[in-house]
């Protein structure tokens, strides 16, 4: 798939940075880095406007300037991986920008439903996938529930006309149980459907078909169906 030229919109980047914020500001307005607040190891550390990697670590500190231009560098890169994996896939720029944002915070651009949703046209089903992503080490957030609902009003607000196609999903696509009491097996894709039994968390899912809410899978020699909102990209 081709690749369309595509920048970051105002409204994209005021969604991150509001998001982001530009964390852990000293009294002389510098700003030190800080452990990830959601998961349990405190990886990865983070400074400024979200940036990590190999140099950001407990005793760094930057000014705003350096956060700033960061941000600029970083930015750059989740761009060009979300316009490479849309393609020529019809999107508008508050849908780009809604994608950015997710993928900012996620890096999941390419193995999350949503994004194959979008790409077959499916834009509705793409914009109830948001709210999906609110957990951090299998917890459910707060900030991240508000930041789905952000990212989701904003892509929803301009929706292009496209045909919808079937939704592409390869052999090889293995997600893993992340609910930590365990993930109910049904006979159906429905919440009140015949339970089969249980997955426990870790357990790796090879998915036949995704329906958007629920995904097919063989359990113990017979098709079944668990929630895929309890599933992560393996």
């Amino acid at each position: 798939m081709s690749e369309v030229a595509r920048t970051l919109g105002a409204a994209g980047k005021g969604l991150i940075q509001k998001w982001e914020g530009c964390a852990k500001k000293r009294k002389d307005g510098r700003f030190d880095a800080y452990p990830d607040p959601g998961s349990a190891d405190g990886k990865p550390w983070t400074i400024g406007w979200g940036s990590t990697g190999a140099d950001v670590k407990k005793g760094v500190i930057w000014t705003q300037a350096q956060c700033d231009a960061r941000f600029d560098v970083d930015i750059q890169r989740y761009v060009r991986e979300v316009a490479t994996f849309l393609g020529t896939a019809p999107t508008s720029q508050a849908q780009f920008d809604a994608l950015v944002s997710f993928h900012y915070n996620t890096g999941a651009i390419r193995s999350a439903t949503l994004g194959q949703l979008h790409r077959a046209g499916r834009f509705d089903d793409a914009a109830a996938q948001f709210p999906r992503w609110n957990q951090n080490d299998g917890k459910v957030m707060d900030g991240l529930k508000a930041r789905r609902a952000d990212e989701a009003a904003l892509y929803i607000s301009s929706m292009p006309v496209a045909v919808r196609h079937p939704l592409p999903i390869a052999t090889t696509d293995v997600r893993v149980v992340n609910a930590a009491s365990g993930l109910n097996v049904r006979s159906k894709p429905s919440a009140s459907a015949t339970r089969l039994g249980a997955l426990k968390r870790g357990t790796p899912v090879t998915v036949l078909h995704d329906a958007g809410d629920w995904v097919r899978f063989i359990y113990q020699g017979n098709e079944a169906w668990v929630n895929d909102q309890f599933l992560t990209p393996s």
